[in-house]
């Protein structure tokens, strides 16, 4: 029962925290406009796997983040470099023909599925958002019963309740992704062509911000 209750609450609370924009939200938006929900939808898969390792190490490393906070600064400012980069690279970006290219399809979603991968492993803050959830869990503080705790991580039973908190919030950030993608299909056609073909450079406006907030932030 634990590992139910540790999977939808963890879904729940990743589908809430997804619901901002972020770097892959957007990106799953751009491929959404610019290629077709199956693209999108690999961009999302990729994007949504980072959640397991990232609550995993928040469930086990709790008492690592102490010294893992001493280089946050440093690890933002990478992040920013980083950021920087693939912002200038959709600003520049070459808006692809309408034609078949020689590459297969597979090829093609198997680079989605990559991106999406990088873009979610840029978000290392996961790490400390999943942390404080849990010292709600283990504090008493969420608790919808009579029991001192919501979710006993140390409970027995056919999976792991950590194993199943992990994949819930994965699954929770892969169901707000793919909503964003029925919403962003169902009104393409609205969108006017000029925008549809600007939508590279739109992104690559956001990472570029994200990125210089980022480093600056941490450099002053």
């Amino acid at each position: 029962m634990d590992a139910v209750i540790a999977f939808l609450f963890a879904a729940v609370v990743s589908f809430w925290g997804s619901l901002q924009l972020g770097l892959v939200n957007v990106a799953v938006i751009e491929a959404s406009l610019s290629k077709d929900a199956r693209h999108a939808f690999m961009l999302a898969l990729g994007g949504s796997i980072p959640e397991i390792p990232y609550t995993l190490i928040a469930i086990y490393g709790a008492s690592y983040l102490a010294e893992l906070e001493e280089y946050k600064a440093s690890l933002a400012i990478g992040v920013g470099v980083i950021l920087l980069g693939l912002g200038i690279y959709f600003l520049f970006k070459r808006v692809p023909s309408q034609s078949i290219s020689d590459q297969s399809v597979e090829t093609r979603h198997a680079g989605y599925f990559g991106r999406g991968l990088i873009l979610a492993l840029l978000n290392p803050q996961l790490i400390f958002f999943w942390s404080g959830i849990l010292i709600l869990l283990e504090t008493g503080s969420i608790n919808f019963g009579s029991n001192p705790q919501l979710i006993d991580f140390n409970a027995a039973g056919w999976i792991s309740p950590r194993l199943s908190f992990a994949f819930g919030a994965a699954f929770g950030a892969l169901l707000i992704l793919c909503i964003y993608i029925l919403l962003a299909i169902k009104f393409r056609d609205k969108i006017s062509e000029k925008l549809n073909h600007r939508i590279n450079k739109l992104v690559g406006v956001f990472f570029v911000a994200l990125g210089l907030y980022s480093i600056i932030k941490n450099v002053i």
